[in-house]
């Protein structure tokens, strides 16, 4: 079961922000010639974006590493979901300038 969950842990989280990098490093190649203020703020969102997950995942798997999977304080914490994180994911994507319909 606890394996389970930091395998659902890991594909949410990091899943998520790959789509994320994936969606602007995408835009930021489409206006690279045209529009470099934008590719800088793509390029920042990008940074922010796995410098956070890299987070994530060192604190998962901290977990692992100190075998501490089944204590109180990991049940305590919520898995994140898309449904919970759709709203970040919407504006990280919005603000490097593609059109989302929500």
């Amino acid at each position: 079961a606890v394996r389970n969950r930091l395998a659902r842990e890991l594909h949410d989280s990091v899943g998520h922000a790959l789509s994320a990098v994936t969606l602007q490093a995408s835009a930021a190649r489409r206006l690279l010639g045209t529009d470099p203020e934008f590719v800088r703020e793509a390029l920042a969102a990008i940074e922010d974006t796995t410098r956070r997950t890299v987070g994530e995942l060192d604190a998962v798997l901290g977990v692992l590493r100190d075998g501490d999977a089944t204590g109180d304080a990991w049940g305590a914490t919520p898995a994140p979901t898309l449904a919970g994180d759709l709203d970040d994911l919407l504006r990280r994507t919005r603000a490097g300038g593609l059109r989302v319909d929500a």
